[in-house]
């Protein structure tokens, strides 16, 4: 029976991502780990930065992605919801587009 390879997550986004990473760090809580306790126990990474949207991501924090090489990616979008005038129409297809480079120039 062939093994599966262990899987890489990258917690990709803004602020909310370093206040996780900070709070698994310094957590005495037996039920908090840094891999979720999720199974394969996963590599996992935070790339958090304050006030990033989207366009921002796109812009600076890619390297990141092709750096780890990660299997999964979680949260983004949210501070883009903070900004007066927001299309959400407008965000979701930044997000499609975003998801779809991924997907393609990463894998």
């Amino acid at each position: 029976m062939q093994s599966l390879p262990q899987p890489s997550v990258l917690v990709l986004g803004h602020s909310f991502v370093w206040h996780l990473d900070k709070f698994i760090t310094e957590s005495s809580l037996s039920c908090v780990t840094t891999n979720f306790q999720l199974p394969l126990s996963p590599k996992v990474q935070f790339s958090g930065i304050g006030g990033r949207t989207v366009k921002k991501l796109q812009k600076f924090d890619l390297p990141v992605v092709k750096r780890f090489q990660p299997t999964i990616i979680l949260e983004i979008g949210s501070n883009d919801l903070c900004i007066p005038n927001c299309n959400v129409n407008d965000l979701a297809t930044t997000i499609f587009h975003l998801v779809q480079r991924l997907h393609f120039d990463y894998h």
